[in-house]
């Protein structure tokens, strides 16, 4: 270990000294003519310059060293860089994964991202489940790696290709690899004809109820595939919705909770759901990457809402008077006529989530906010300092849920934002935030936690170490909650 501090000294000594010492015999050369004919100022300049000449060369010269020993490439040609390393086996052919991932021109225009808390996207390599550039970038990556992943046209094909996208890009692909599943224990989001067949009993974990402010909780598992992962949770009237990543949408009466699963194949192109929207009329449901859905009334039917929509990765949906609304990975688009013709409205990237208070839209997009005060027709940033995944409204106040910003609050229409979450735990990510009674109960990553004076200060009420709270709802007084799992029983 001494010789290998010594050897490094000796390698930065000589490669930073050594240009100096050259330009300084240089200049020693000629300095004594040089300053017969100029002022010692001149003189003083040109030693400057020179100095800094020799260390911008050698510090090019140094990162085209560095760039050169970081660009990799994969057996099919696609080159890559290492941003963060990883540990483990590597992931190989045959294998399912789970993967973070963002997508973006070259010049670091941003046009997708899927990340925390969101559950990953999960795939099995050489399965044909995602294009050719994400399922070959992924071969050899260990777990935890960040790869950015150079993905021409040809590794791009997609069978249809949204507005913002040509098919003639490249793209730079940055992808983290989460987890390698060795062992099958839930189905892939592509597989729509199997499903799990063991049930959960009651205390499984996928999803709670309280009605007494978040103080205790109730499990409300029981009837649930064992091996559900919920992301999403909504109520409205009698009735309580939960959309998984892995095994559809399932419904229950709230008076007496008896899961019933709901829509499905072959209808819904795969169990991904990206987002669950009860509205005046019945419920909308949006699946991964596959567009959106509508059932009207207490039956099953559901019939696809997005045959005019250029855009199927839905991510929200927002139905307000004489117009419905949609987030999509490439913007909002705006139908008067329900869903039989769409305007692009907002065409600046990702937005996830939308909500409504006094006539002002907020809408949570992957850079920040975005507000509109004309009924959706126009919008502006309000916040660019990180991706918002939550928009929410408590007694005509706006909440913002962020990925690096935490808990916000706004009070005057989404104009001005205010932290809230100073008090819950530091450097941990906010899931979700609701309004009950005289509370915000919020869910982060060590639990749920109730404040009563507005995110002034907070309690915590319930920890958790498996269980994350991704999603929660609230209706008569009654708070639900379900939860995305990582110790999945066998």
């Amino acid at each position: 270990m001494g010789y290998l501090k010594h050897s490094n000294f000796y390698y930065l000594f000589t490669l930073f000294y050594t240009p100096f010492l050259c330009t300084v015999a240089l200049a020693d050369t000629f300095a004594s003519s040089f300053i017969k004919a100029t002022d010692m100022k001149n003189f003083v300049f040109l030693i400057s310059a020179l100095l800094l000449y020799a260390c911008k060369t050698t510090g090019d010269s140094q990162q085209a060293r560095l760039d050169t020993e970081k660009k990799l490439t994969t057996a099919a040609g696609l080159s890559y860089t290492v941003l963060k390393a990883g540990s483990g086996p590597s992931a190989q052919v045959g294998q399912e994964v789970l993967i973070y991932e963002s997508m973006r021109y070259p010049n670091g225009q941003l046009l997708f991202a899927l990340s925390r808390p969101a559950a990953p996207v999960r795939f099995r390599i050489g399965g044909n489940q995602v294009i050719q550039g994400v399922d070959e970038g992924v071969r050899g990556m260990q777990k935890g790696e960040l790869r950015r992943v150079i993905v021409p046209p040809a590794f791009s094909k997609r069978a249809q290709y949204p507005d913002f996208l040509s098919p003639d890009s490249t793209l730079l692909y940055d992808i983290e690899l989460v987890e390698i599943l060795t062992e099958s224990l839930i189905p892939t989001t592509s597989n729509t004809a199997e499903m799990p067949t063991v049930f959960a009993a009651e205390g499984a974990g996928i999803a709670y109820q309280s009605d007494d402010m978040g103080r205790s909780w109730r499990d409300i598992s029981a009837g649930l595939p064992q091996n559900l992962q919920v992301e999403y949770v909504e109520t409205k009237g009698k009735k309580v919705w939960l959309g998984s990543e892995n095994g559809g949408l399932y419904q229950s009466a709230t008076q007496t909770i008896n899961w019933q699963k709901i829509g499905g194949a072959p209808v819904f192109p795969n169990e991904k759901i990206t987002g669950v929207f009860p509205v005046s009329n019945g419920l909308f449901a949006s699946v991964f990457r596959g567009g959106f859905f509508h059932k009207a009334g207490s039956g099953d039917v559901w019939t696809a809402a997005h045959e005019a929509l250029k855009d199927k990765a839905v991510r929200a949906v927002l139905q307000m008077d004489g117009a419905l609304l949609v987030g999509t990975d490439s913007g909002i688009y705006r139908s008067t006529d329900g869903g039989k013709s769409w305007n692009w409205v907002f065409s600046d990237g990702q937005v996830t989530n939308l909500a409504i208070s006094n006539g002002i839209l907020i809408g949570g997009a992957y850079r920040g906010a975005v507000r509109s005060s004309d009924g959706g027709l126009h919008w502006n940033w309000v916040l660019t300092d990180g991706a918002v995944h939550k928009s929410k409204v408590a007694e005509g106040r706006f909440l913002l849920v962020g990925l690096s910003e935490g808990l916000r609050i706004s009070t005057d229409g989404g104009l001005v934002w205010h932290q809230i979450g100073q008090g819950l735990p530091k450097g941990k990510p906010v899931y979700d935030v609701e309004r009950v009674g005289n509370y915000l109960i919020c869910s982060h990553d060590d639990g749920i936690s109730r404040s009563a004076d507005w995110g002034q200060h907070w309690e915590m009420l319930r920890a958790t170490t498996t269980e994350k709270f991704l999603d929660l709802a609230v209706g008569d007084g009654v708070i639900y909650g379900g939860t995305i799992r990582r110790n999945l029983p066998d």
